[in-house]
């Protein structure tokens, strides 16, 4: 998925945000590409917003592989199926 993908995303949920701080369109994508950012050295990225009425959205996006604490489990994407052999 693109950057510019990963905004218009985020940019769905905006209108729901509970501060004009939170929708703005230049600080979504601020936050998206620190985001990226951050995933691709091995960091995991934990993202709340409140929304409209007493609500919270909350995003949890995690390194598969290399993580950099703990780089050695391996990714379960990546992992053979059962039953079959890895190469």
């Amino acid at each position: 998925m693109t950057t510019t993908a990963r905004i218009e995303r985020l940019a769905e949920c905006a209108p729901r945000f509970g501060s004009d701080t939170d929708r703005d369109r230049a600080r979504l994508a601020a936050l998206v590409d620190s985001t990226a950012g951050t995933l691709s050295c091995g960091g995991d990225v934990s993202l709340g917003f409140y929304l409209e009425r007493p609500t919270f959205m909350s995003l949890a996006l995690v390194t598969c592989s290399p993580n950099r604490t703990a780089p050695d489990p391996g990714c379960p994407l990546r992992r053979p199926a059962r039953g079959r052999e890895g190469p």
